[in-house]
This record gives C-alpha cells, sequence and structure tokens, in this order.
C-alpha cells in the first residue's frame, strides 16, 4: 500500500473524513473508482477513490482473517456463490457490526502507527490523488 500499511491508511482517511463506508463499495467498478474501458480493461476515473477502496477492503479483509481465521474466510467465499454478502451465516454478526469492530480494533491500536499516520494525512490533504506515489518517494522500503 504505497510504501505504508493499509490500516495506517484507513486511519488517515477517518482523520480526513474521507473514508468509504464498506457498505458504499460494491460489486460494480465505478463505486471503486474504476469504469469498465471494454475489452476485459478497466479504466481509473477517481485514483482517490480507488486508493481508499483498495486499502479500506484490504485492512478489513486482514482483520477478518485474524480475527476469524482462513475457514472463516473461505466459508465466506463458498457461501457467497450462493447467496449475496452472507456476513451473518459466517461470522455472526452482520456487515455493519463487523465494520464497527474492525474501525474499533483499528483506533484500539493508533498509537503504535501515529508517526506514518501523521505522514499520509499531510500527504493526503496535499493532493489526495499523488499521495500513493509521494509516500512511494519518501519511504520506498518500508513495508
Amino acid at each position: 500500500m504505497c510504501g505504508f500499511s493499509s490500516d495506517e491508511w484507513v486511519l488517515a482517511f477517518l482523520k480526513t473524513k474521507s473514508y468509504i463506508p464498506l457498505n458504499e463499495l460494491g460489486p460494480d467498478h465505478e463505486s471503486w473508482g474504476m469504469k469498465d474501458a471494454g475489452g476485459g480493461r478497466l479504466s481509473i476515473h477517481d485514483k482517490a477513490k480507488q486508493h481508499k477502496a483498495y486499502a479500506e477492503t484490504g485492512s478489513f479483509g486482514n482483520y477478518l482473517f485474524q480475527t476469524y481465521g482462513i475457514n472463516k474466510i473461505n466459508r465466506f467465499h463458498r457461501l457467497s456463490h450462493e447467496k449475496d454478502r452472507p456476513w451473518q451465516d459466517v461470522f455472526g454478526i452482520g456487515m455493519q457490526e463487523l465494520e464497527a469492530n474492525w474501525l474499533k480494533t483499528l483506533r484500539a491500536n493508533e498509537k503504535t502507527s501515529e508517526e506514518s499516520v501523521s505522514i499520509l494525512l499531510k500527504l493526503f490533504e496535499r493532493n489526495p490523488v499523488t499521495a500513493c506515489a509521494e509516500t512511494q518517494r519518501l519511504v520506498p522500503r518500508k513495508r
């Protein structure tokens, strides 16, 4: 994620009030900042939105894996072929509660990421479109 963890990016998005609620990210490309360019290709029409969508879903996916384990992730994937977003069936709670728990966990661990989040805040507030590229120039080896 551009030299920083997806969790750090999400914390920065929350602070800038630019966080996209996960229920707004659907199966369509436009909700992720892209458009179908035809021939199996996608074009980016909103770089900042695309970056936020990927960072948020990456962080959320990692939270689900760390909290619930690979077996629940695999079950969710399998059931997703039969019904739309089977959160309750697999995790025992709905999407909104899962999202709230994830964000609570991120905020609880925020102190350890304070310096990185501060850098990301400045870059994202200055120009959300170029923030990723700028971080890669700042700290090309940070992972």
